[in-house]
C-alpha cells in the first residue's frame, strides 16, 4: 500500500535530533548489505506561486553503487538513464539527450550526484555536494536528514530532505526544495532491496 510519506513526516519524527554523524554510519552500514534497489516511484514538481503541480510515475532501478534507470510509465516511453561510467542519458517525449558529465559544475552533474550518492545511503557526499550541513532525526522506523546550503543560491536548490528504512536502508523520499519557493520529490513505493535488475532497463534509443 502506498504510504504518503510527504504528508506524514511530521508524524513519523518524534523522537528528536540525534547526532547526525551517528545515523550516517547506520545507514552507509545497511546500505552497504545492498547490491539493487527496486520500485514504482513517483516524481511530483510543485510550483505554489504558479498554483501548478505536475506528477509523473514509473520504475525506478537502482544498480549499487552508481548506476540508475528511471522509466517513466507517466508519460510512457520517459526515462532518465545513468550509467556506470557517468553518462546521463535522458529522454522527454520526443526529445532525447547524452550528457557526459565532465563539469562537475554543471546542473546535470549535481542532480546526477545527488540522485547517486541518496540512493547510495551517503548522505555526506550529498550534503558536499551541495556544499550543505546535515541535521539529524529518527523514528522507529524512519531516518530522516535535512541538508540546507551553508550559503543560500539565488536560484536552484537550498534545501533537501531525505527519508530512508530504518530496517534496510532504502531511500523512501527525496524532496529538493529551491528558493522560489518550488519543490521536487521523488518518493519510492514499497522497494525493495536484492532483487535482479531486466538488463533492458539500461538500454536507451
Amino acid at each position: 500500500m502506498k504510504k504518503y510519506i510527504l504528508t506524514t513526516l511530521s508524524l513519523f519524527f518524534l523522537i528528536g535530533s540525534v547526532s547526525a554523524q551517528q545515523i550516517e554510519k547506520r545507514l552507509l552500514a545497511l546500505n552497504e548489505r545492498n547490491e539493487t534497489l527496486v520500485a514504482p516511484f513517483t516524481e511530483v514538481k510543485v510550483m505554489p506561486k504558479l498554483k501548478k503541480e505536475i506528477r509523473k510515475e514509473g520504475n525506478l532501478y537502482f544498480q549499487y553503487p552508481n548506476a540508475l534507470s528511471m522509466r517513466y510509465t507517466n508519460p510512457e516511453g520517459d526515462y532518465s538513464v545513468i550509467k556506470d561510467g557517468g553518462k546521463f542519458y535522458t529522454k522527454r517525449g520526443q526529445k532525447k539527450m547524452k550528457l557526459n558529465l565532465k563539469d562537475s559544475d554543471s546542473q546535470f552533474s549535481h542532480l546526477r550526484n545527488t540522485l547517486i550518492f541518496s540512493l547510495s545511503g551517503d548522505v555526506e557526499a550529498v550534503a558536499k555536494e551541495n556544499d550543505a550541513k546535515i541535521k539529524a532525526q529518527e523514528s522507529a522506523t524512519r531516518f530522516l536528514f535535512t541538508i540546507e546550503k551553508k550559503h543560500t543560491p539565488k536560484v536552484g536548490v537550498c534545501r533537501l530532505q531525505l527519508v530512508y528504512d530504518k530496517v534496510t536502508g532504502a531511500l523512501l523520499l527525496l524532496k529538493m526544495e529551491e528558493v522560489n519557493g518550488n519543490y521536487t520529490s521523488y518518493e519510492t513505493i514499497d522497494p525493495v532491496t536484492k532483487k535482479l535488475i531486466p538488463q533492458e532497463v539500461w538500454e536507451v534509443e
